[in-house]
């Protein structure tokens, strides 16, 4: 079975794909931007997601990026 991306790891393809990358430490998020200026925001709890959770994050990352 293949293992979901770590918190990391979506950090690491984000920075590629993203045109400006903040983290909020204040509410503990990673927000990424588009170059048409969309943005998603991911929180740093993804890690302590059940492996459901983490698939719906990561579907809809991955729509945020090919879109």
């Amino acid at each position: 079975m293949k293992s979901l991306l770590t918190i990391e790891e979506i950090h690491q393809v984000a920075k590629k794909h993203a045109r400006r990358t903040l983290h909020d430490e204040s509410n503990m998020r990673w927000i990424f931007f588009d170059e048409r200026g969309r943005a998603i925001s991911i929180s740093d709890e993804y890690s302590f997601l059940p492996e459901e959770e983490k698939r719906e994050v990561l579907n809809g990352f991955l729509h945020w990026l090919n879109e």
